[in-house]
């Protein structure tokens, strides 16, 4: 439905979080060498055949790379820079299938999830295979020699349910706008959060049953349905711009309610802001596990949240240019592409 707001404002949906300097476990400070880990991603995919000079602009255009400066700036160089190739793949994977149907989409998923079962066989891959499946082998080789066992399989498990939600969304592009809760359904696959918490554990040994501890499973669930939410707020006028809001929670609020824009990005600011009032009550209240090495694990998990979800809070409004966010007035309103 077209819209008749002249200026949209975005909730402060963080207004809730702590500020700084009260005990939080990580703050926004880009890791030291963010501008060479930038440097070799970049170069990284420039290295492979198959890609065009101009595509590889446009990604790069987009500081993706700068989300795993923010988010694993604690963690290692080496750990950091991965996330960074990973996160570079995410959106070749995502420009691409974003223009084919879903059995093309659904190729290429089985091939990138064969790839990273087996980086073995990125020495004999054929140099035209897609470029999205050799990044697959070899970032899965890449994380082979520095994971744990058990961090990997969470990480290939989760990158590949988020495969299995591309094929889905790209089937579901051309049908009539899904119901908000077999959207979130879906996003809940596609949103990628998963595969950056197997990143966060890429040392830790997890015991069996780790990650279906109710008090785990609570910490990233509330990220994945914050970072959802964040992400559909701050996307929509670039998606509904270029006529892809289809899949935009912002626009499923608005078919599913009758709202208009501001009304649809003050519901799910309010829902949001109440998701992120419960993720700082379990923080700040955060319990104590029997099992030593669970507990540290869990630990590490809630940093891992933490992270992600300022971090992604930053690169929104500070930091890429993809959304044009720079562009908030002080009540974080702006001026929609089209009205």
């Amino acid at each position: 439905m077209p819209s008749t707001d002249t200026r949209i404002t975005i909730p402060n949906f963080m207004a809730s979080w702590p500020s700084s300097g009260k005990g939080w476990p990580w703050d926004a400070t880009p890791h030291v060498e963010s501008e060479s880990i930038k440097a070799e991603s970049e170069q990284w995919m420039r290295s492979y055949d198959g890609i065009e000079g101009a595509f590889v602009d446009k990604i790069i255009r987009g500081r993706f790379p700068d989300i795993a400066c923010l988010i694993y700036g604690h963690q290692t160089r080496e750990h950091c820079l991965l996330q960074a190739l990973i996160m570079l793949h995410f959106f070749v994977i995502d420009e691409v299938t974003d223009h084919e149907g879903d059995a093309a989409v659904r190729e290429k998923a089985d091939a990138m999830a064969r790839a990273l079962r087996n980086p073995d066989s990125l020495a004999s891959m054929p140099a035209d295979t897609w470029v999205g499946v050799r990044m697959a082998a070899d970032i899965s080789a890449r994380y082979h020699a520095i994971g744990t066992r058990t961090s990997w399989q969470f990480f290939v498990d989760t990158f590949v349910d988020y495969l299995d939600g591309v094929v889905d969304e790209a089937a579901a592009r051309d049908k009539p706008i899904l119901s908000r809760a077999g959207y979130l359904a879906l996003r809940t696959k596609t949103i990628g959060v998963l595969p950056g918490m197997a990143m966060a554990l890429i040392e830790c040994e997890l015991q069996p049953g780790f990650l279906d501890l109710d008090v785990a499973k609570s910490l990233m669930g509330l990220t994945v349905l914050i970072l959802i939410h964040q992400n559909d707020m701050y996307s929509f006028d670039k998606e509904r711009a270029r006529g892809e809001d289809g899949h935009n929670g912002v626009r499923v609020l608005m078919e599913e309610r009758g709202l208009g824009v501001q009304e649809a990005m003050d519901c799910l600011g309010r829902e949001t802001g109440d998701l992120v009032r419960q993720f700082v009550r379990l923080c700040e209240n955060l319990p104590r596990l029997e099992d030593e090495t669970n507990d540290e694990h869990f630990r590490v998990v809630r940093d891992g949240c933490v992270s992600w979800i300022i971090g992604m809070e930053v690169w929104y409004t500070q930091v890429t240019s993809r959304y044009g966010m720079q562009n908030l007035d002080k009540d974080r309103s702006y001026r929609p592409a089209q009205c």
